[in-house]
């Protein structure tokens, strides 16, 4: 459950419809978007009815840690507002323990086959339920924040995907924090940032 009212503002760049936890004195802060990267004084956002806000939700931890999600002005893209994480996250098969480190840049999440471009290859035995190239997770370094992971499906036609309990469709972009579970079909991945005590929140 929430513990804090949420509010449903426009970006005054963009257009992007952003959810945000109302906290004490936000009329006096800047909001910065995700979609355009833009900072804006609190009061220059538009105030959106919440009546369609089904989709704009925090999956998984009921809004406890503070997340954002926005959808996108054309395409109905999600993207949560990063940590400012100060190292490079890994992946790590929730059944096994076995780890995928990632590297900055594009790191292609994929099923394990002898035609893929994937660089993180997961083995699957005999199912063939997760695509040869499946996921595309994004490592960028943004000055002040880090390195900003980045998830979205690498292309439409895939069986069904979850960051937590938030279904991933084509053209959701989600940053991902420290813990969250990548459902994949057949394999669940844990995304980890090894020195998470340097991460700040």
């Amino acid at each position: 459950m929430y513990n804090q009212e949420v509010l449903k503002i426009k970006c005054p760049n963009c257009g992007a419809v952003l959810t945000v936890k109302k906290v004490p004195n936000i009329e006096s802060k800047n909001v910065p978007c995700p979609i355009c990267k833009q900072k804006s004084p609190f009061v220059n956002f538009q105030i959106v009815n919440l009546g369609g806000a089904e989709k704009t939700h925090v999956p998984g931890d009921g809004g406890a840690n503070g997340r954002v999600w926005s959808n996108g002005p054309v395409s109905g893209e999600k993207t949560r507002l990063p940590d400012e994480g100060l190292a490079i996250g890994t992946l790590v098969m929730k059944s096994t323990g076995q780890r995928f480190c990632l590297k900055p840049g594009l790191n292609i999440v994929g099923r394990n086959a002898q035609s893929t471009s994937a660089t993180v290859r997961i083995n699957t035995g005999e199912s063939k339920r997760m695509s040869r190239e499946h996921l595309v997770i994004n490592v960028e370094r943004k000055p002040g924040q880090g390195f900003v992971h980045s998830v979205k499906l690498y292309k439409q036609q895939v069986n069904d995907t979850y960051i937590n309990n938030e279904r991933l469709t084509f053209g959701d972009i989600v940053v991902l924090r420290n813990g969250d579970l990548i459902r994949l079909p057949d394999v669940d991945l844990v995304f980890s940032i090894e020195n998470g005590e340097e991460t700040q929140h």
